[in-house]
This record gives structure tokens, C-alpha cells and sequence, in this order.
């Protein structure tokens, strides 16, 4: 695929992709914020003492040492010698010729919750834990809805991108699975005739949250059961990918977003064929846009995608796998 191909990734960016996947312009990634810290109580003041009055000559003692004052002055004399207060050390100032309690120093509030793990490309990161085999499933589209299973986290809505030509069945937009998936239930199925442009694309996130990722580093690939429905002798059918959409791929300028794909082969005979696809398989194709290292930990979406002028293609039970 070359850099004709942008348009579809773009027309993702800028759809209604939450319903799906929204590719926003690059925008400065946010750690996840803490929580507020509760402030320190305010520290007591100290009592206040009189000072003295001495007469003829004789010292009345000085002010007691504060606890924590700074300086105590001593008493005020008539006609004798004062004597100063011994220092304080620490807090506030102790009263003239008094006794001088320091407050003591509130306790210092507990710290917040920490906010939602983030990384340089992702606001926010959910991780996989790939503890149940049953987690491993994105969606095998038998309850009929427009989204995709909602397990170990994850949330997101199928939705369709075409490049605006011809006419395509399902229309662009949200789409839901229909009768005669590849074990007798349903699947999702997408036609399309005169497309003369970079094709279709069927995506669905993992994250509702613009900018997440989601954190599949438990899992080593993915698997689908795909099939086509036409004679392979016919040459105007173009090629079927399967992309995994990354944020170091998103963080770059949209012209230059070429997300990691493959190639698939589907059975034209309209056969369903089951296609594992581990991370390694995955490449930016073409050579173009702006190449990033492939990162597990920062997916965010899967899309099957074909190209036209006819297109006919289906897909069911596409999963994780850690084989």
C-alpha cells in the first residue's frame, strides 16, 4: 500500500469514530494527575504571659522559655538590669515575660489517589491482564450488537469508513453483524462496487477514552476467521489487510500515520479461513510516513480494511492470542 492509502486513515481520524476510534491531531500527552493532597494542620499559637515589673533595682525573672518560640524578651525594669529570656528554638515567637506554648504542628493530610497510568503517547492506559482464556475474545459478533465484547476492560463500537466512492453495503457509519457467520450465527459482512478510491475500512476500538491505549503486552497477536464471497479469478478485487492501530503511529502529523498492517489472504470461494497474526507480522507497508517501533502496550484499535473497485469480505470471532 503507498501513501495514496492516507485517506483512509485519515477519513478514520476525522469520522465519527466515538461512535469508534478518533485519531485527533497530535496533542501533548497528559500523565494521569494525581490526587490533591490534603493540607498540614495549621500550627498553634502560644499562650500569651505578662511580663514583670521590677522596682528599685531589683530584676523581676525573665520571660520563661517559650517551647518552639523564637526569642523571649525579658521583663521591663524600672531602674535595674533586665534580664533577657533564654532563645527558643523553632516555631513562633514566645510573649514578654511569660510562659510561651508553642502549638503543636497539625498532621499532615494523606495523600490523594493517584490518577489513571498514562505514558508519552497515551492519556490514559488500560492494561490487559490475560489471566481468563475468555478475556482473550474481542468479539464474535453472535449477540448481534454493534460493539465489541465487553471483557478484561475493554469497550468500543464497530464502526464503517469508506472512501466516499461507489457504494458499499453496509452504508459508512456504525454498523452490526448479520446472519451466516463462519459457525452458523453471525458475522460482519462488507460489499462494495465501483469504489475507485483507497477502499473501506470496518474498525472498532479497545478504549472509549480519546487519546487511551490499551496495554494487549499480555498477549502475543491476534486471530480472525475471515472469507471472501467471489470467484478469485476475478481480478478487480483488491487487497484485504488487518491493522493494529498504535499511539506512536497516532502521535505523528495525520499525513504521515501509516498504522501496522498485514496483508491477508481470504478464500474467495467464500471458505472461512482462520488467519493468526502475531505482533511481529505486523510493518508499516509501503515505506512511507513517519516509521515508529511497533508497541503491544500501546494499541488502541483493530481494523480490516479492502481495497476496490469490488469488495466483498467477512469476518468472525477475531481474538487475542498468547500462542
Amino acid at each position: 500500500m503507498n501513501a495514496s492509502r492516507t485517506g483512509r486513515w485519515l477519513a478514520l481520524a476525522s469520522g465519527a469514530f466515538w461512535a469508534c476510534v478518533d485519531i485527533p491531531e497530535r496533542s501533548p500527552s497528559l500523565a494521569g494527575s494525581g490526587g490533591t493532597s490534603m493540607a498540614g494542620g495549621t500550627a498553634g499559637s502560644g499562650n500569651t504571659g505578662a511580663g514583670a515589673t521590677s522596682s528599685g533595682g531589683t530584676d523581676n525573672g525573665a520571660g520563661a522559655d517559650g517551647d518552639g518560640g523564637t526569642a523571649n524578651s525579658g521583663g521591663t525594669s524600672n531602674a535595674g538590669t533586665t534580664n533577657g529570656g533564654t532563645s527558643g528554638s523553632g516555631g513562633s515567637s514566645g510573649s514578654s515575660a511569660g510562659t510561651s506554648n508553642a502549638g503543636s504542628s497539625g498532621s499532615s493530610g494523606a495523600g490523594g489517589d493517584g490518577g489513571a497510568s498514562g505514558s508519552g503517547n497515551c492519556k490514559t492506559t488500560l492494561v490487559a491482564l490475560g489471566v481468563n482464556p475468555a478475556d482473550a475474545l474481542i468479539d464474535d459478533f453472535d449477540d448481534g450488537d454493534g460493539g465489541i465484547l465487553p471483557r478484561d476492560g475493554r469497550s468500543g463500537n464497530w464502526f464503517l469508513t469508506t472512501d466516499g466512492t461507489g457504494s458499499t453495503t453496509p452504508q459508512a457509519g456504525p454498523v452490526t453483524p448479520v446472519d451466516g457467520g463462519s459457525d452458523g450465527t453471525k458475522g460482519m459482512f462488507v460489499s462494495g462496487s465501483n469504489v475507485t478510491g483507497w477502499g473501506v475500512d470496518l474498525a472498532a476500538p479497545f478504549v472509549s477514552i480519546v487519546d487511551g491505549c490499551y496495554d494487549a503486552s499480555a498477549y502475543t497477536g491476534v486471530r480472525l476467521v475471515a472469507a471472501g464471497n467471489t470467484d478469485p479469478a476475478n481480478n478487480s478485487y483488491g487487497t484485504f489487510y488487518l491493522s493494529i492501530f498504535t499511539a506512536g503511529v497516532r502521535a505523528a502529523p495525520e499525513a504521515e500515520r501509516n498504522f501496522y498492517k498485514i496483508a491477508l489472504d481470504i478464500d474467495y470461494g467464500g471458505i472461512w479461513v482462520i488467519h493468526t497474526v502475531h505482533w511481529g507480522d505486523l510493518a508499516q507497508l509501503g515505506g512511507w510516513g513517519v516509521q515508529v517501533p511497533f508497541d503491544p502496550k500501546e494499541i488502541y484499535a483493530v481494523s480490516v480494511a479492502a481495497e476496490g473497485p469490488d469488495i466483498e469480505f467477512a469476518i468472525d470471532d477475531i481474538e487475542f492470542i498468547t500462542d
